[in-house]
């Protein structure tokens, strides 16, 4: 299992609210010179998928004291490694954001509105926490009802082409800064000892971050 963490707290303002978007995005469109269709097989050759998403951290002794990640995830089998790492780092580094995003857009936001009725004491509850501290109002913009709204509008004509740019400058601030990236592995000696080895694959072209890499063993 290989997770990866980036610390998007420095990221821009007005390209916050873009950053689950872009995580549940990714895999999903084109990338490099693959298509769509092409990344979605490679993805199934090496590994079990991408599993993207952005999620906040609120200290349970300070609501002000908050972290804002953007979360990867997948599984394989450490024989796939090298071929699952270089497709990671490619499809991280130059992801086309184009008209292809409008179908994943539209199935993630009706999947969204269908939850709201089984899930209204959620969003109603992290409504009233967003009022409470500066962690809570975060966390509600990208799992509340405030994501959802803001889904809807991307969706629309008008808000479309924004996305794109937004998306698109989310990737050049996480491929051209130095965030802090945090690399996760939880397998055996061996699958560890495979996964170090590869690594560099997923990081060549990146920028040095100011975080680290932990190896879990189990």
């Amino acid at each position: 299992y290989a997770t990866w963490k980036m610390d998007i707290s420095s990221l821009p303002l007005e390209l916050k609210p873009y950053a689950p978007l872009w995580a549940s995005l990714l895999g999903q469109c084109d990338a490099g010179s693959l298509s769509h269709q092409e990344v979605h097989e490679a993805l199934e050759t090496c590994c079990g998928g991408l599993h993207g998403n952005a999620s906040v951290s609120i200290s349970p002794f300070d609501g002000n004291s908050f972290s804002e990640t953007l979360n990867i995830s997948t599984y394989l089998l450490p024989s796939k490694c090298e071929q699952a790492f270089g497709l990671l780092n490619m499809i991280l580094r130059e992801t086309h954001f184009n008209a292809v995003v409008r179908t994943p857009l539209q199935q993630m936001l009706a999947s969204s509105i269908n939850g709201i009725a089984q899930s209204g004491h959620v969003y109603a509850r992290a409504a009233a926490a967003a009022h409470q501290s500066p962690g809570a109002a975060a966390s509600e913009q990208w799992s509340g009802l405030s994501y959802i709204r803001h889904l809807s509008q991307s969706a629309q004509p008008e808000g479309f082409e924004e996305l794109l740019i937004k998306l698109s400058q989310i990737t050049r601030c996480l491929t051209e800064s130095s965030l802090p990236m945090r690399c996760m592995f939880v397998s055996d000696s061996d699958g560890l000892a495979t996964a170090d080895r590869a690594l560099p694959l997923f990081l060549r072209e990146l920028p040095p971050g100011g975080g680290g890499i932990f190896t879990e063993q189990s």
